[in-house]
């Protein structure tokens, strides 16, 4: 009984000193602490999110607005490079943590500043070549004719036109846009009805044209005609005239309709005093004595100085008269007998008688006085 219970005594020392040691090992490992999260590693505030939102809209409009003008296809290179920034942006968005959502800033920034970088460059090549168009679309204008038939719609688009340089300068890219394609349409629309202008002008001008044309043929045409011989009566006046019509000819093939009209006018004021002809006198009955005489065949007129003393002075006897003014003229001068045709005989005076021209057969002369 005794062994029994210095047993028990044992088993509860031994069970005691174990509790006591579990107890005093808990105790001294007491009190224990919750590990703390970082900063970074708490969630975001709505603050956060919405600054991520805003970059992000930042990133996604610059990068529109290149598309919108261009951009891509004049700058590859850039283009390329942003795209990778904003493609792994989208890829790499995280709003878990502080920490995702700045990292996620920090990418939507780069992105947006890389588009922000190519805009100014995108709207300077995009610009300059409306203003190219624009330039362009003004010159055809002007060449269909707008300084001269409509100066004044031209400078009204003109003065819209420079709306479209103080948006551009201002920075209002997409109305800048606008009104350049309303100015490219007033410009094109200012060449259809410019060109309708000039059509219906030169209609008219070669109309009065090729009126005065008309009446300056009829009046060189009168000129030539016979009952006024101005070739011949007025040689001047009449070259002139010719000039001038084939000057208004030329011009008016090169359409310098005012030149045209003004050399048609030079033709009329050339031959303004032409006159007619007088009309042809009848011949005299009777004519003034010849003066001189043209030898014949002797085969066909039998002329000889007796023969033609005969004709001329109405007296063969003074056949002397005629050989002595005209030996010199013969191939023997001391052979009277010896006259060749074709030879033009001087006829002198006898009695103080007046002559002129040559004799011709079958007129009536004057008688010689006697």
């Amino acid at each position: 009984m005794k062994h029994l219970s210095l047993f028990s005594f044992t088993l509860f020392v031994i069970f005691f000193g174990t509790i006591s040691c579990a107890t005093t090992t808990t105790n001294l490992s007491s009190p224990q602490m919750e590990p703390q999260p970082r900063p970074e590693d708490s969630l975001p505030d709505q603050g956060l999110l919405n600054n991520l939102t805003t970059v992000s809209r930042r990133a996604e409009e610059a990068r529109q607005m290149i598309e919108d003008f261009h951009g891509p296809v004049n700058f590859p290179q850039d283009w390329a490079k942003s795209e990778i920034l904003y493609n792994t942006a989208k890829s790499e968005r995280r709003t878990n943590t502080v920490k995702e959502v700045q990292d996620s800033i920090a990418r939507y920034s780069a992105a947006a500043e890389a588009y922000e970088l190519m805009i100014e460059k995108t709207m300077a090549s995009y610009f300059q070549e409306v203003e190219r168009e624009l330039t362009a679309l003004r010159n055809e204008a002007v060449a269909a004719g707008a300084l001269t038939f409509s100066q004044s719609n031209l400078l009204e688009i003109d003065f819209v036109a420079k709306n479209v340089t103080a948006l551009y300068e201002a920075g209002d890219y997409y109305e800048a846009r606008k009104a350049a394609v309303l100015v490219a349409e007033m410009y094109k629309a200012l060449t259809v009805s410019v060109k309708a202008l000039v059509d219906e002008y030169n209609r008219l001008k070669l109309k009065e044209t090729d009126d005065a044309i008309a009446a300056a043929r009829l009046r060189l045409e009168w000129a030539s005609s016979p009952g006024v011989n101005a070739e011949r009566r007025y040689p001047l006046e009449f070259n002139q005239a010719q000039s001038a019509f084939r000057e208004a000819e030329i011009l008016r093939n090169a359409k310098n309709w005012e030149s045209a009209i003004d050399a048609a006018q030079r033709v009329i004021n050339a031959l303004a005093y032409v006159t007619a002809a007088p009309p042809p006198q009848p011949p005299p009955s009777v004519y003034p004595l010849p003066a001189q005489y043209t030898v014949r065949p002797w085969e066909e007129s039998k002329d000889c100085f007796w023969n033609i003393a005969g004709r001329v002075y109405n007296d063969p006897t003074q056949w002397k008269v005629l050989y002595e003014a005209n030996k010199a003229k013969l191939p023997q001068p001391d052979n009277p007998d010896l006259i060749h045709p074709g030879i033009i005989l001087d006829i002198p005076s006898i009695r103080g008688e007046v002559r002129q021209g040559i004799w011709v057969e079958g007129r009536n002369y004057e008688p010689l006085r006697r």
